[in-house]
């Protein structure tokens, strides 16, 4: 099958306020905060660059959209050797290197992500820019902290694992979510409201046998948007969710090591969100 229009949803250029879903959040005042400045060419760091649950604030300028991605490199792993194989179109393959902790869509202005943080190395990329050679990084150490701060609870979860998502199917607006891969393999957690009058089912049937020209009409309102870029095997991230009412599909648009999308093999689902 080939890659369509409404299936290029990369990590590394959608918008979190497309189709409703928003990513922007007020930063938690009790945990250590992470700060990432990001205006496209460059990416700076700053705050408590501590283990344990962390604030990752993001200020985005000059580009309409940010992508804070951080990736802990494995012990013995230069940075170097982990950026030149950025651009891999596997990223699973990327475990050699380290992990995808966390893939947080960062709207223009200030937008913030929870998650927890282990000591190491990190490259901390703003990955907005489709080509790997054009986005900004930064390296950090994350020392470990005396007494790591604890991740607030969530009033819901999404997870996604081979191949398909667990956890709530109601999200109530305004309320912290968490979206975390349980899987073994690379995910992502997108979403998509379905516009009113819409068919949930034929919507389901659609993504996972239809033709490339069906998906290209699915009744989606704009693109989909981040729950969670693609991230690898125990990445968590939780964040305030702003979004409108209504009736949405999950689903995650990675691609098998074979080719097949994840979303003809059972990664879609409908959920609400309400007031």
């Amino acid at each position: 099958m080939k890659r369509i229009p409404v299936l290029a949803v990369s990590a590394l250029a959608a918008g979190a306020a497309i189709g409703g879903l928003a990513a922007a959040s007020a930063p938690n005042p009790t945990l250590p905060r992470i700060n990432l400045a990001m205006n496209g060419k460059s990416i700076v760091v700053s705050g408590a660059l501590v283990s344990g649950a962390v604030n990752i604030v993001s200020t985005t300028t000059h580009e309409a959209m940010g992508d804070a991605i951080l990736f802990r490199l494995n012990p013995g792993v230069t940075p170097s050797a982990a950026l030149a194989h950025a651009n891999t179109p596997d990223l699973n393959s990327l475990s050699t290197y380290g992990s995808i902790v966390v893939n947080a869509a960062a709207p223009r202005g200030v937008s913030a992500a929870q998650t927890t943080l282990r000591p190491g190395q990190y490259v901390i990329v703003d990955g907005a820019n489709p080509d790997p050679t054009k986005q900004p990084h930064a390296v950090v150490t994350i020392a470990p902290a005396a007494h790591p701060a604890q991740l607030p609870p969530a009033r819901a979860t999404i997870s996604a694992i081979d191949f398909a998502f667990r956890g709530a199917t109601t999200l109530h607006n305004g309320t912290i979510v968490r979206f975390a891969n349980r899987g073994y393999v690379v995910h992502m957690i997108n979403f998509g409201r379905l516009n009113a009058g819409a068919d949930p089912k034929q919507v389901i049937k659609t993504l996972r046998t239809g033709t490339d020209a069906q998906l290209n009409k699915l009744p989606v309102s704009g693109n989909f948007a981040f729950g969670m870029g693609p991230a690898m095997r125990g990445a968590a991230q939780q964040m305030t969710l702003h979004a409108a009412p209504g009736t949405y599909v999950v689903v995650c648009f990675m691609d098998t090591q074979s080719g097949v999308p994840h979303i003809r093999l059972g990664m879609e689902r409908i959920i609400h969100i309400v007031r």
